[in-house]
């Protein structure tokens, strides 16, 4: 129906070029044909693995080559982060054409998990707070990546998900030029704006909306005819209900509020929104039914949320904003039950103690039992 959904079907030839030779790695079999690459599965003899091997698909895209070339130097301003597709190497083939090789992500990509399955809340939240952790160190690198969708998240064998192809990704300052999926794209993208932290994180909310639709946000809950149905119902309609009982309202909230229509209506940055990723599968993943706020932590817990390294634009960091930050929070609108607060407070004296911009995994909380809770608890309290 739509281009991107065209794309991921056309996984056989032709590709529109030959896969070029490439000394120390033997050709197997085509993976996949974009706009502008061909992707192909090579052995690395020395190392005896498979590989990614993506190269310019000039045949369809007169700039190919260069882009693939734009790719290589994005990925080298990155660090080496476990969620996103690591650069094995890159060169010129003897056919003049420029390639990329990556570690071969054989459990596919993000569209698998939309055909096959429904995701449970807890397995969408621990997904995206991997994603979002990746994005933070994207971020901090003055890059956004433009373009995440299914068809960019792969699956390694591991089942982990890594953020691949930024082959149009640009400095957090740079390129207006148009380039997005529509249903996957913030009304900023569609409105040919210049792209901000903010771009990519209404796309990974996008994103694991549709971990849990089963498909895109506005397609799930509009069915539009047509691809410019689609962009007028983006730019102007509300994201629509889940209508999934076993999600609990604030991670509905915290997807919505990530998707809001004005960029300054999300979170902050990247790592404010993997904060509050981090307490919902904190939260989930302890099987709570009441899902406490952060609010209530005890006088004089200094409660430090990361900061990103790429200022959002028209935020300050200011005592107000960090206020309005933690009002707006969709857990403050749930109350709090006693025995549900022991995790999260081990958690927030944990979180308190680090003052980083990177965003660490939270350890395992253990979770205590009734009558441990109570007695922990009088303690605290003496």
């Amino acid at each position: 129906m739509w281009k991107e959904r065209i794309m991921i079907k056309n996984t056989s030839p032709p590709l529109g070029s030959e896969p070029p030779t490439i000394d120390g790695f033997t050709f197997v079999r085509p993976i996949g044909s974009g706009s502008t690459a061909n992707v192909y599965l090579y052995r690395q003899l020395d190392r005896n693995r498979p590989v990614a091997v993506k190269v310019g698909n000039v045949a369809r895209h007169p700039q190919a080559s260069a882009r693939i070339a734009h790719e290589a130097h994005i990925l080298g301003l990155l660090p080496q982060h476990p969620h996103i597709l690591p650069l094995l190497a890159m060169g010129t083939a003897g056919s003049g054409l420029n390639y990329l090789v990556f570690e071969y992500a054989s459990g596919g990509n993000c569209h698998s998990l939309l055909r096959t399955r429904e995701t449970s809340c807890a397995d969408m939240l621990r997904f995206g707070v991997k994603l979002a952790d990746a994005l933070c160190a994207v971020h901090r690198a003055g890059i956004v990546h433009r373009d995440i969708k299914p068809g960019n998240v792969l699956i390694t064998a591991a089942g982990e998900p890594v953020l691949a192809d930024f082959g149009t990704a640009c400095s957090v300052y740079g390129a207006d030029d148009a380039c997005y999926s529509i249903p996957w794209s913030a009304p900023e993208s569609l409105a040919h704006r210049k792209p901000c932290e903010g771009t990519d994180m209404y796309s990974l909310a996008a994103l694991l909306y549709a971990l849990l639709a089963g498909a895109s946000p506005f397609e799930y809950g509009y069915r539009p005819r047509s691809s410019a149905q689609l962009r007028s119902i983006i730019l102007s309609q509300p994201v629509p209900p889940l209508n999934r009982p076993d999600v609990p309202e604030p991670v509905e909230l915290l997807l919505r509020r990530a998707m809001a229509k004005n960029p300054s209506d999300r979170f902050p940055s990247m790592p404010d929104f993997a904060l509050e990723l981090r307490r919902a599968d904190l939260l989930v993943s302890s099987k709570r039914t009441m899902l406490s706020p952060v609010a209530e932590a005890p006088t004089g817990m200094a409660i430090s949320s990361p900061r990103s390294a790429v200022p959002p634009r028209g935020r300050s960091a200011t005592r107000s904003g960090h206020a309005d930050r933690n009002r707006r929070s969709p857990w403050r609108k749930t109350p709090m039950a006693a025995l549900s607060a022991i995790p999260l407070l081990l958690f927030l004296i944990v979180l308190a103690g680090t003052h980083t911009d990177s965003v660490q995994m939270p350890e395992p909380v253990h979770i205590l039992d009734a009558e441990e809770s109570n007695v922990q608890a009088r303690m605290r309290i003496s």
